[in-house]
């Protein structure tokens, strides 16, 4: 892994560069983060689903929103739009960097959101979206933090984490665009299809459900602080990447 700070002067973000190993597919994954603790639950997930997308021969790029992890920012500086803006930035990152000509988006729970709104906004570069365990209405984030559903009048805490109060009002009004480009593939991975039944009417078009049955990596697993890592979800992904 290679660290790389990128982004901009006034928003420096930190992310981890795994190149590819073995014959280079000339493809990129860009990885986003879900949000708050189930961020720091998911952590070895991701890192375990770039290792095994490395060995395959596929760029992984993954990093932290502002004001997460260890990018720049605070608590308070954290929004949904930032979160967009950077997925954005990081996709140029991982282009510029690894001189990939494909790229793949992965986003995990409020992470597809920010996936799918990039994939959106760069039908031309990104073609294929994993939206594993997807949250793409802010609402349903919001009520599993147990957080009002409208703008509080000054930071509020959930789940040792702080929000700004217009991050809580972004969220209650987002719900993912769903435009994909017309080439862009979108595989949709799940432990339980019912909950996700209509998303195939939402993006247009059929998307491919990967259903599961797996241990929900941002749930905390016993007393360890973190989630299980979902071996044979996380083979599935790379398989359809690849």
């Amino acid at each position: 892994m290679i660290p790389v700070h990128f982004g901009r002067k006034d928003r420096l973000l930190f992310g981890l560069y795994t190149p590819a190993r073995g014959r280079r597919r000339q493809r990129g994954v860009l990885l986003c983060n879900p949000f708050g603790d189930e961020s720091l639950r998911a952590h070895r997930s991701l890192r375990s689903l770039a290792e095994l997308l490395a060995n395959s021969g596929l760029d992984v790029f993954r990093f932290d929103y502002y004001g997460t992890g260890d990018s720049m920012g605070d608590d308070l500086d954290v929004t949904l739009s930032g979160w967009i803006e950077d997925t954005e930035m990081a996709v140029e990152e991982l282009r510029g960097m690894a001189s990939v000509r494909q790229t793949s988006i992965v986003g995990l729970r409020l992470g597809a959101l920010a996936a799918a709104e990039t994939a959106a906004r760069r039908p031309r570069e990104v073609d294929r979206v994993v939206l594993w365990e997807p949250v793409l209405e802010g609402t349903a984030q919001l009520a599993e933090l147990g957080a009002p559903t409208h703008a509080a009048a000054g930071p509020i805490e959930a789940r040792g984490f702080v929000m700004s109060p217009r991050l809580v009002e972004e969220l209650a009004a987002a719900r993912a665009t769903l435009m994909f480009g017309p080439r862009c593939r979108i595989l949709v991975a799940v432990s339980d299809r019912a909950e996700y039944s209509g998303l195939a009417e939402l993006t247009g078009r059929k998307a491919e459900i990967a259903e599961l049955e797996s241990p929900r990596c941002w749930v905390e697993d016993r007393d360890y602080g973190a989630g299980a890592v979902p071996r044979a979800m996380l083979a599935r992904i790379a398989e359809w990447l690849n």
